[in-house]
Protein backbone atom coordinates (compact mmCIF):
# COMPACT_ATOMS: atom_id res chain seq x y z
CA UNK A 1 0.00 0.00 0.00
CA UNK A 2 2.96 2.50 0.87
CA UNK A 3 4.49 1.28 -2.48
CA UNK A 4 1.44 2.32 -4.50
CA UNK A 5 0.85 5.91 -2.75
CA UNK A 6 4.85 6.61 -3.32
CA UNK A 7 4.12 5.47 -6.77
CA UNK A 8 1.13 8.22 -7.35
CA UNK A 9 2.70 10.81 -5.50
CA UNK A 10 5.83 10.36 -7.86
CA UNK A 11 3.51 10.48 -11.01
CA UNK A 12 1.97 14.06 -9.68
CA UNK A 13 5.36 15.08 -8.56
CA UNK A 14 6.33 14.16 -12.44
CA UNK A 15 3.34 16.22 -13.63
CA UNK A 16 3.65 18.97 -11.65
CA UNK A 17 7.23 19.46 -13.08
CA UNK A 18 5.90 19.17 -16.60
CA UNK A 19 3.43 21.19 -16.36
CA UNK A 20 5.99 23.78 -14.61
CA UNK A 21 7.89 23.84 -17.54
CA UNK A 22 5.39 23.67 -19.82
CA UNK A 23 3.50 27.35 -18.43
CA UNK A 24 7.37 28.65 -18.85
CA UNK A 25 7.84 27.95 -22.27
CA UNK A 26 4.43 29.35 -22.78
CA UNK A 27 5.94 32.37 -20.90
CA UNK A 28 8.54 32.68 -22.74
CA UNK A 29 7.02 31.97 -26.32
CA UNK A 30 4.31 34.90 -25.57
CA UNK A 31 7.37 37.09 -25.49
CA UNK A 32 8.85 35.90 -28.62
CA UNK A 33 7.38 36.76 -31.62
CA UNK A 34 8.41 37.19 -35.11
CA UNK A 35 9.05 40.83 -34.57
CA UNK A 36 10.80 40.53 -31.25
CA UNK A 37 13.07 38.20 -32.57
CA UNK A 38 14.15 40.87 -35.51
CA UNK A 39 18.16 40.10 -35.14
CA UNK A 40 20.54 43.09 -34.70
CA UNK A 41 23.92 42.04 -36.59
CA UNK A 42 27.60 42.86 -35.89
CA UNK A 43 28.25 46.18 -37.91
CA UNK A 44 24.42 46.77 -38.92
CA UNK A 45 22.80 50.03 -38.99
CA UNK A 46 20.61 49.52 -36.02
CA UNK A 47 23.43 48.15 -33.72
CA UNK A 48 25.49 51.55 -35.21
CA UNK A 49 22.84 53.29 -34.13
CA UNK A 50 22.09 52.31 -30.99
CA UNK A 51 26.24 52.57 -30.03
CA UNK A 52 25.81 56.19 -31.07
CA UNK A 53 23.30 56.77 -28.56
CA UNK A 54 24.76 54.49 -25.59
CA UNK A 55 28.38 56.75 -25.66
CA UNK A 56 29.30 59.05 -22.75
CA UNK A 57 28.24 62.52 -23.35
CA UNK A 58 31.14 64.52 -22.00
CA UNK A 59 30.04 68.26 -23.31
CA UNK A 60 29.03 69.66 -20.01
CA UNK A 61 32.58 70.31 -18.44
CA UNK A 62 34.17 71.76 -21.37
CA UNK A 63 35.20 74.38 -19.44
CA UNK A 64 37.51 72.02 -17.05
CA UNK A 65 38.62 69.54 -19.38
CA UNK A 66 37.57 70.92 -22.90
CA UNK A 67 36.76 68.19 -24.55
CA UNK A 68 33.31 66.77 -25.33
CA UNK A 69 34.30 62.91 -25.63
CA UNK A 70 35.28 63.09 -22.07
CA UNK A 71 34.13 64.14 -18.46
CA UNK A 72 35.90 64.15 -15.33
CA UNK A 73 34.91 62.25 -12.24
CA UNK A 74 33.90 64.78 -8.89
CA UNK A 75 34.65 65.80 -6.79
CA UNK A 76 37.58 67.70 -8.21
CA UNK A 77 39.58 70.76 -7.30
CA UNK A 78 40.49 73.44 -9.40
CA UNK A 79 41.41 76.85 -9.44
CA UNK A 80 40.26 79.72 -11.54
CA UNK A 81 42.10 83.02 -11.84
CA UNK A 82 43.67 82.49 -8.78
CA UNK A 83 40.58 81.22 -6.42
CA UNK A 84 40.37 77.74 -5.29
CA UNK A 85 37.51 75.80 -5.94
CA UNK A 86 35.76 72.06 -5.28
CA UNK A 87 33.50 70.78 -7.85
CA UNK A 88 31.27 68.60 -6.56
CA UNK A 89 28.52 68.40 -9.11
CA UNK A 90 27.63 69.76 -12.94
CA UNK A 91 25.89 72.66 -11.07
CA UNK A 92 29.33 73.84 -9.13
CA UNK A 93 30.44 74.48 -12.62
CA UNK A 94 28.73 77.39 -12.93
CA UNK A 95 31.50 78.96 -9.87
CA UNK A 96 33.95 78.36 -12.77
CA UNK A 97 31.50 80.62 -15.45
CA UNK A 98 31.06 83.23 -12.74
CA UNK A 99 34.81 83.85 -12.33
CA UNK A 100 35.59 84.02 -15.62
CA UNK A 101 32.65 86.72 -16.27
CA UNK A 102 33.93 89.01 -14.02
CA UNK A 103 36.09 90.42 -16.07
CA UNK A 104 35.28 90.04 -19.30
CA UNK A 105 38.35 91.28 -21.14
CA UNK A 106 41.09 89.27 -19.24
CA UNK A 107 42.64 85.89 -19.86
CA UNK A 108 40.87 83.30 -18.08
CA UNK A 109 43.20 80.60 -16.45
CA UNK A 110 41.73 77.12 -14.96
CA UNK A 111 44.54 75.04 -13.18
CA UNK A 112 43.58 71.56 -12.10
CA UNK A 113 44.42 69.35 -9.23
CA UNK A 114 45.93 66.19 -10.14
CA UNK A 115 45.38 63.01 -9.91
CA UNK A 116 41.94 63.09 -11.71
CA UNK A 117 39.75 60.33 -12.89
CA UNK A 118 38.11 60.72 -16.19
CA UNK A 119 35.57 58.79 -18.31
CA UNK A 120 35.69 58.33 -21.79
CA UNK A 121 33.25 58.41 -24.19
CA UNK A 122 33.18 54.45 -24.34
CA UNK A 123 32.65 54.50 -20.85
CA UNK A 124 36.35 53.80 -19.62
CA UNK A 125 37.38 55.05 -16.82
CA UNK A 126 41.15 56.67 -16.35
CA UNK A 127 43.67 58.35 -13.82
CA UNK A 128 45.09 61.52 -15.54
CA UNK A 129 48.34 62.80 -13.73
CA UNK A 130 48.54 65.93 -15.78
CA UNK A 131 47.78 68.20 -18.22
CA UNK A 132 49.90 66.77 -20.70
CA UNK A 133 48.16 63.38 -20.00
CA UNK A 134 44.93 65.16 -20.23
CA UNK A 135 45.60 67.03 -23.78
CA UNK A 136 46.60 63.63 -24.98
CA UNK A 137 43.05 62.02 -24.70
CA UNK A 138 41.70 65.14 -25.04
CA UNK A 139 43.11 65.55 -28.83
CA UNK A 140 41.14 62.52 -30.12
CA UNK A 141 37.79 64.40 -29.77
CA UNK A 142 35.49 65.89 -32.70
CA UNK A 143 34.68 69.47 -31.81
CA UNK A 144 32.13 71.20 -33.28
CA UNK A 145 28.81 68.72 -33.43
CA UNK A 146 30.80 66.44 -35.68
CA UNK A 147 31.79 63.48 -33.56
CA UNK A 148 29.58 59.62 -33.51
CA UNK A 149 27.99 59.80 -30.25
CA UNK A 150 23.99 61.19 -30.72
CA UNK A 151 23.09 63.35 -27.29
CA UNK A 152 20.33 64.34 -28.96
CA UNK A 153 17.69 61.00 -28.37
CA UNK A 154 18.14 59.18 -25.14
CA UNK A 155 17.02 55.40 -24.60
CA UNK A 156 14.12 54.83 -21.56
CA UNK A 157 15.81 51.94 -19.09
CA UNK A 158 15.22 48.98 -18.62
CA UNK A 159 15.74 47.04 -21.96
CA UNK A 160 15.67 43.60 -22.68
CA UNK A 161 17.57 41.75 -25.07
CA UNK A 162 17.24 38.04 -26.41
CA UNK A 163 20.42 36.56 -26.95
CA UNK A 164 20.96 33.10 -28.87
CA UNK A 165 24.34 30.95 -28.64
CA UNK A 166 25.00 29.36 -31.70
CA UNK A 167 27.42 27.00 -30.27
CA UNK A 168 26.01 25.90 -26.98
CA UNK A 169 22.23 26.30 -28.76
CA UNK A 170 21.01 28.04 -25.07
CA UNK A 171 18.69 31.09 -24.93
CA UNK A 172 19.03 34.03 -22.42
CA UNK A 173 17.69 37.26 -21.45
CA UNK A 174 19.81 40.21 -20.70
CA UNK A 175 18.41 43.26 -18.85
CA UNK A 176 20.10 46.15 -19.74
CA UNK A 177 20.30 49.18 -16.87
CA UNK A 178 21.98 52.56 -18.80
CA UNK A 179 24.50 53.89 -21.14
CA UNK A 180 27.47 51.93 -20.03
CA UNK A 181 25.30 48.84 -19.70
CA UNK A 182 24.58 48.82 -23.49
CA UNK A 183 27.32 50.37 -24.93
CA UNK A 184 28.99 47.17 -23.24
CA UNK A 185 26.73 44.92 -24.77
CA UNK A 186 26.22 46.24 -28.60
CA UNK A 187 30.32 46.63 -28.65
CA UNK A 188 30.23 42.60 -27.14
CA UNK A 189 28.32 41.73 -30.52
CA UNK A 190 29.65 38.51 -32.27
CA UNK A 191 28.99 35.94 -35.44
CA UNK A 192 28.31 33.05 -32.59
CA UNK A 193 25.44 35.28 -31.02
CA UNK A 194 22.28 36.38 -32.72
CA UNK A 195 20.78 39.05 -30.50
CA UNK A 196 17.31 40.47 -30.97
CA UNK A 197 15.71 43.35 -28.72
CA UNK A 198 12.07 43.09 -26.73
CA UNK A 199 10.08 45.74 -28.55
CA UNK A 200 8.19 47.95 -28.11
CA UNK A 201 10.96 50.28 -26.62
CA UNK A 202 10.43 53.94 -25.45
CA UNK A 203 13.04 56.63 -26.44
CA UNK A 204 13.66 60.57 -25.31
CA UNK A 205 13.87 63.58 -27.32
CA UNK A 206 16.25 66.47 -26.71
CA UNK A 207 12.96 67.91 -26.59
CA UNK A 208 11.00 65.78 -23.75
CA UNK A 209 8.49 64.11 -26.66
CA UNK A 210 8.55 60.47 -26.09
CA UNK A 211 8.57 57.95 -28.75
CA UNK A 212 7.60 54.40 -28.97
CA UNK A 213 9.48 51.73 -31.56
CA UNK A 214 8.37 48.45 -32.47
CA UNK A 215 11.07 47.62 -34.85
CA UNK A 216 14.70 47.85 -36.13
CA UNK A 217 14.14 49.99 -38.91
CA UNK A 218 11.90 52.28 -36.48
CA UNK A 219 14.32 52.52 -34.32
CA UNK A 220 17.51 53.21 -36.49
CA UNK A 221 15.24 55.96 -38.47
CA UNK A 222 13.78 57.55 -35.33
CA UNK A 223 17.87 57.37 -33.50
CA UNK A 224 18.92 58.99 -36.90
CA UNK A 225 16.21 61.28 -37.74
CA UNK A 226 17.02 62.80 -34.37
CA UNK A 227 20.88 63.23 -34.88
CA UNK A 228 20.16 66.73 -36.44
CA UNK A 229 17.54 68.43 -33.72
CA UNK A 230 19.55 69.54 -30.89
CA UNK A 231 22.53 71.74 -30.15
CA UNK A 232 25.11 68.80 -28.81
CA UNK A 233 27.18 71.39 -27.53
CA UNK A 234 30.12 69.93 -28.29
CA UNK A 235 32.50 73.01 -28.72
CA UNK A 236 34.75 74.85 -25.99
CA UNK A 237 32.69 78.10 -26.01
CA UNK A 238 31.06 77.24 -22.39
CA UNK A 239 30.14 80.77 -22.34
CA UNK A 240 28.02 80.96 -25.08
CA UNK A 241 24.79 79.50 -23.59
CA UNK A 242 23.70 78.28 -26.67
CA UNK A 243 20.81 79.85 -28.10
CA UNK A 244 18.49 77.47 -29.93
CA UNK A 245 17.63 78.89 -33.34
CA UNK A 246 14.86 81.33 -33.39
CA UNK A 247 15.41 82.66 -29.46
CA UNK A 248 18.24 84.98 -29.68
CA UNK A 249 16.22 87.08 -32.69
CA UNK A 250 13.33 86.70 -30.52
CA UNK A 251 14.94 88.71 -27.81
CA UNK A 252 17.14 91.23 -29.89
CA UNK A 253 13.24 92.01 -31.01
CA UNK A 254 12.15 92.28 -27.67
CA UNK A 255 12.88 95.44 -26.36
CA UNK A 256 15.37 98.20 -27.73
CA UNK A 257 19.23 97.85 -26.40
CA UNK A 258 20.98 100.46 -24.88
CA UNK A 259 25.39 100.55 -25.96
CA UNK A 260 27.16 100.18 -22.69
CA UNK A 261 30.56 99.34 -24.38
CA UNK A 262 32.12 99.85 -28.04
CA UNK A 263 35.50 98.45 -28.80
CA UNK A 264 37.26 98.44 -32.20
CA UNK A 265 41.07 96.56 -32.73
CA UNK A 266 41.47 96.98 -28.46
CA UNK A 267 40.10 100.87 -28.84
CA UNK A 268 37.12 101.83 -26.65
CA UNK A 269 34.92 104.01 -28.61
CA UNK A 270 33.37 106.57 -26.56
CA UNK A 271 31.32 108.33 -29.17
CA UNK A 272 28.64 105.60 -28.59
CA UNK A 273 28.24 105.57 -25.30
CA UNK A 274 24.32 104.86 -23.77
CA UNK A 275 23.45 105.16 -27.76
CA UNK A 276 20.57 103.08 -28.35
CA UNK A 277 19.78 100.10 -31.01
CA UNK A 278 16.66 99.36 -32.29
CA UNK A 279 16.21 96.01 -33.89
CA UNK A 280 13.44 95.79 -36.32
CA UNK A 281 11.75 92.54 -37.20
CA UNK A 282 12.11 93.28 -41.20
CA UNK A 283 16.16 93.13 -40.91
CA UNK A 284 16.74 96.71 -40.46
CA UNK A 285 18.30 98.42 -37.21
CA UNK A 286 18.70 102.06 -35.99
CA UNK A 287 21.00 103.34 -33.43
CA UNK A 288 20.74 106.73 -32.29
CA UNK A 289 22.13 109.33 -29.73
CA UNK A 290 20.17 110.16 -26.49
CA UNK A 291 18.64 112.99 -27.33
CA UNK A 292 17.30 111.32 -30.60
CA UNK A 293 18.92 114.01 -32.92
CA UNK A 294 21.10 111.87 -34.75
CA UNK A 295 21.01 108.08 -35.84
CA UNK A 296 22.49 105.46 -37.95
CA UNK A 297 20.77 103.14 -40.11
CA UNK A 298 21.91 99.57 -41.01
CA UNK A 299 20.99 95.99 -41.25
CA UNK A 300 20.93 92.68 -38.43
CA UNK A 301 21.05 88.94 -38.68
CA UNK A 302 21.20 85.99 -36.76
CA UNK A 303 23.87 82.79 -37.67
CA UNK A 304 23.98 79.61 -35.82
CA UNK A 305 27.37 77.62 -36.87
CA UNK A 306 28.93 75.04 -35.09
CA UNK A 307 31.63 77.84 -33.84
CA UNK A 308 28.80 79.72 -32.14
CA UNK A 309 25.50 81.97 -32.55
CA UNK A 310 26.86 84.76 -34.34
CA UNK A 311 24.89 88.44 -34.99
CA UNK A 312 25.83 90.41 -38.38
CA UNK A 313 25.61 94.07 -38.57
CA UNK A 314 25.70 96.05 -41.27
CA UNK A 315 25.95 100.21 -41.33
CA UNK A 316 27.68 101.34 -44.43
CA UNK A 317 29.54 104.01 -44.02
CA UNK A 318 29.97 103.94 -40.07
CA UNK A 319 32.07 101.32 -40.01
CA UNK A 320 32.61 100.75 -35.82
CA UNK A 321 29.51 98.61 -35.48
CA UNK A 322 29.53 96.70 -38.66
CA UNK A 323 30.63 93.58 -37.65
CA UNK A 324 30.47 89.79 -37.26
CA UNK A 325 29.79 89.73 -33.14
CA UNK A 326 29.75 85.93 -31.34
CA UNK A 327 27.32 85.89 -28.67
CA UNK A 328 29.59 85.14 -26.16
CA UNK A 329 27.56 86.12 -23.16
CA UNK A 330 23.98 86.51 -21.61
CA UNK A 331 22.63 87.34 -18.29
CA UNK A 332 19.31 86.74 -16.84
CA UNK A 333 18.05 88.41 -20.23
CA UNK A 334 18.71 91.79 -19.65
CA UNK A 335 22.58 91.88 -20.73
CA UNK A 336 24.14 90.54 -24.07
CA UNK A 337 28.30 90.81 -24.35
CA UNK A 338 29.05 89.92 -27.87
CA UNK A 339 32.83 89.63 -28.52
CA UNK A 340 35.67 88.49 -31.25
CA UNK A 341 39.00 89.01 -30.68
CA UNK A 342 40.03 92.77 -29.87
CA UNK A 343 36.27 93.65 -30.44
CA UNK A 344 34.03 93.93 -28.19
CA UNK A 345 30.23 95.14 -27.98
CA UNK A 346 28.46 95.39 -24.65
CA UNK A 347 24.25 95.55 -24.66
CA UNK A 348 21.87 96.53 -22.16
CA UNK A 349 18.22 95.60 -22.69
CA UNK A 350 16.02 98.21 -22.10
CA UNK A 351 12.46 98.08 -21.57
CA UNK A 352 9.33 99.71 -21.28
CA UNK A 353 8.28 97.78 -18.30
CA UNK A 354 12.52 98.06 -16.65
Amino acid sequence: MKNSIKIVYSICLCFLVLLSACQSELEESSLDTAQEREPIMMGSVTALAIEQTSLLDGSLDNIIDGASCLTVMFPINVIANGTPLEITGVADLTLIESIFDEDIEDDDTLEIVYPITITTEEHQQIVINSDAELQAIAVSCEEGGTDFDNECIDFAYPMIFFVFNTISETTSRVRIRDDRDLFIFIKGLSADRIVSLSYPVSLTLSSGETLSVSSNQQLSDAILGAGEDCDEDDDNNFDDDDFEEGELEELLLDCEWNIVILKRDGVVITQYENWDITFNPDGTLVILDPPEVQGIDGTWATRFTDEGSFLDMETGTVTEFTFQWRVNRVDDKTIYVFSSSDDFLELNQICEDD
